[in-house]
């Protein structure tokens, strides 16, 4: 990613695909598996990977974007993020 460093790099992408911040976010937060996956695959992709590649990722119909953390999960299936 443009300004950081490939150990940032590196550190960003194994905390948020830690155990720990699964468990958390399923665990203490409510959140499915599958939107923990969600959201994780779009956060680095966001994060990591350039404007132009950005580009590619979809967005759930209803343009709210993925949760973040200490978002609450959403109610029904049609509020699910879709993957990226």
């Amino acid at each position: 990613a443009p300004g950081m460093t490939t150990i940032q790099a590196v550190g960003l992408m194994s905390t948020l695909c830690s155990p720990e911040a699964f468990a958390d976010l399923t665990t203490r937060h409510g959140w499915t598996a599958g939107q923990c996956e969600d959201w994780t695959a779009s956060a680095l992709c966001q994060l990591l990977l350039s404007p132009t590649a950005n580009s590619n990722a979809q967005l759930p119909a209803d343009g709210t974007g993925s949760p973040g953390p200490g978002t609450p999960p959403p109610t029904s299936p049609e509020a699910r993020p879709e993957s990226v």
